[in-house]
């Protein structure tokens, strides 16, 4: 379902996470109460607008360099900018590859902030936007990592070979 477009990219919500949305809200109002699942909310707030802030990271960069994107689409654990086409240019793949994670470590700079003032939630926005750039740059392909890696690897390499050792480390770890 689409949600509403920021700078002509559609935002659309997998039906997925309405579901898992709406039971983890349910869940929290019958153990909880009301008050629980209005903090259910605000933290369910605070990590969607996190992960739109970093996916529209990934698609605005793109866009600079002639990329366009059909679209954003949250699911419940993340989201996923659906760029027209994948970077040649190592420093392009690079540069759309850190921008998400870049998004995340701001934002947690500005919850870190916000916690010295002493604003609730902050300290746990930080912290989520903290963990999201670090998840986010795991080793692994297709991850942001993995992408990095591959950006490195294809100014030595070609880009074949450059793909498949980082998606040999998530394949690999996986297994352990």
């Amino acid at each position: 379902m689409t949600l509403f477009s920021i700078r002509g990219i559609p935002v659309r919500l997998h039906w997925s996470f309405v579901w898992l949305g709406g039971g983890l809200l349910l869940f929290d109002a019958l153990s909880h109460g009301l008050g629980g699942a209005a903090e259910a909310l605000v933290l369910g707030v605070m990590v969607f607008g996190s992960v739109l802030l970093h996916e529209l990271g990934h698609a605005l960069t793109a866009r600079r360099f002639g990329i366009g994107t059909r679209d954003i689409t949250l699911y419940p654990f993340g989201g996923i900018a659906a760029i027209t086409a994948e970077p040649r240019q190592p420093r392009v793949e690079l540069a759309v590859a850190v921008a998400g994670p870049l998004v995340n470590v701001a934002l947690a700079g500005l919850g870190l902030w916000a916690w010295k003032l002493g604003l609730p939630g902050a300290g746990i926005f930080a912290t989520i936007n903290a963990g999201m750039a670090l998840f986010n740059l795991l080793p692994a392909y297709p991850m942001d990592g993995g992408r990095v890696l591959r950006a490195f690897w294809s100014l030595h390499q070609d880009r074949v070979r450059a793909t498949l050792r980082p998606s040999r480390w998530a394949v690999a770890s996986a297994g352990r």
